[in-house]
């Protein structure tokens, strides 16, 4: 009587392979003869490059995020700053019409003293102070609110990207 005998190599160098194989068998009578090849070859990690390609591309991602962020932070701290000087005109025109209120309530009062004006004019004079003191007030409150909203703004992103920010 004959022997069974199988012959079994395998060696894998690689974990990420691709197998092909053949055989070659002959069954009949009282006999079974089998010959078969099996080889494989190694798929380069092909895994791992698909792996790190697709980190490469988060990478890229994320630098264009960040790009992004940097570009709406300079266009919103430009609007910021652009607000701030313009309420800064604001101001100085709100002071003079303040100053203006209230030489036309004195000149009223010198009239009103004098019997030359009635009491109508004087309190007319009095509420233009009020509205002058009132607007004026309102600037300085969105003033104060700009530069509040400039200074968290920049003390937040300042944080992170200080080299990139001019500020």
């Amino acid at each position: 009587e004959l022997m069974d005998v199988d012959l079994v190599l395998k060696t894998r160098p690689n974990a990420y392979t691709d197998n092909f194989s053949g055989s070659l068998s002959h069954i009949g009578d009282y006999n079974e003869n089998s010959v078969s090849v099996k080889a494989s070859r190694p798929l380069f990690n092909q895994k791992a490059e698909a792996a790190a390609k697709g980190a490469e591309n988060e990478y890229k991602k994320s630098l264009e995020q960040r790009k992004n962020i940097l570009l709406n932070a300079e266009i919103g701290l430009s609007s910021l700053y652009t607000n701030l000087k313009y309420l800064e005109s604001m101001l100085e025109l709100n002071q003079i019409n303040l100053e203006l209120a209230r030489d036309r309530l004195s000149l009223e009062k010198k009239k009103f003293d004098q019997g030359r004006s009635s009491v109508f004019f004087v309190l007319q004079a009095e509420d233009e102070v009020l509205m002058a003191e009132n607007t004026l007030n309102e600037t300085l409150f969105a003033r104060e609110s700009v530069i509040n909203q400039i200074q968290s703004f920049t003390d937040r992103y300042l944080v992170e990207y200080e080299d990139l920010l001019k500020i």
